[in-house]
């Protein structure tokens, strides 16, 4: 189930990293969109902490 157009997975990850949260936050909605595609890929809750602290690099 999506709450907002965010995985759930997504959203549990973000909330485990705030500042991957601050960082996804700032992001405009074409990009946002980009990310959740991507999590499409994602098969572990591993893979998506991983995925996610991409986003504190990737997009400072």
């Amino acid at each position: 189930m999506e709450k907002f157009g965010i995985p759930i997975a997504l959203g549990m990850a973000l909330s485990e990293n705030p500042q991957a949260m601050y960082q996804f936050a700032k992001l405009d909605e074409e990009k946002k969109q980009e990310i959740i595609k991507g999590t499409q890929k994602v098969k572990s809750k591993e893979e998506m902490r991983q995925y996610v602290n991409r986003l504190i690099t990737e997009y400072q």
